[in-house]
């Protein structure tokens, strides 16, 4: 399911809008779950690491769309943004936010149908790329290459990654699951790796980035044979 946001306080654009997601859901089988917001405040208020892409309209009261676009990065770096503009000029500072393109006012269903097929290729890598935590707060979005390693305390995983740790409720077989086979290896019954920070494996520690993490017994031969794949392969 592709995730869409809307922000956009102009009535007539944002029925365009959600008509012509509509008519592109139906033209490419897909199944769209879409959320309008009439400005800035309202996509920030409890916002959650959920869209896939989020289409934002830069000239809006009270907080405009550069604005929002910032406070929405602080929070989420993986979703997709295109801004709406009836000048283009507006456009070229969304490198500022990391923004992937803009429609320009007045949007025509071609110009969408563009951005929408530029985009899905990109929404769908990210899906490989990006994994949503859900956390005691709210909801995070985290770069799968950044895990360096989880493990399991008190039945709650511990994630931790290049610039912070967090703490997740799931089931570590659960989680397992969501991420890359290829890429992640149980070191022990309660240690999940990342083999992209692995540096260094000996009979009794694996070493991830500046961590050191116990080797099971009954996991060594396991590992080592991910650890020789995953190198060995050229998967790195």
């Amino acid at each position: 399911m592709l995730k869409i946001a809307v922000v956009e306080d102009e009535l007539n654009d944002l029925s365009k809008m959600q008509a012509y997601i509509s008519r592109y859901q139906e033209e490419q089988h897909l199944k769209i779950q879409v959320d309008f917001f009439s400005d800035g405040f309202a996509i920030l208020q409890n916002y959650h690491s959920k869209w896939d892409i989020i289409f934002l309209d830069i000239e809006m009261p009270h907080l405009d769309g550069f604005q929002t676009a910032k406070e929405i990065r602080s929070m989420d770096t993986g979703v997709i943004l295109i801004f709406i503009t009836n000048m283009a000029r507006y456009a070229i500072h969304g490198y500022e936010v990391d923004a992937l393109d803009f429609v320009l006012k007045p949007i025509s269903y071609e110009q969408f149908y563009m951005k929408m097929q530029k985009v899905s290729s990109i929404v769908k890598l990210q899906g490989q790329q990006y994994i949503v935590l859900s956390t005691k707060d709210t909801e995070i979005r985290v770069n799968v290459k950044e895990i360096v390693y989880i493990e399991v305390i008190n039945h709650h995983l511990h994630i931790v990654t290049l610039d912070e740790k967090f703490v997740a409720y799931n089931s570590l077989k659960n989680f397992e699951t969501q991420l890359p086979e290829y890429m992640f290896a149980r070191c022990g019954q309660s240690y999940l790796v990342n083999l992209h920070h692995v540096k260094k494996v000996d009979q009794s520690f694996v070493w991830a980035d500046e961590y050191k993490i116990p080797l099971s017994r009954s996991k060594k031969k396991e590992f080592f044979q991910a650890v020789s794949d995953f190198f060995g392969g050229g998967m790195r």
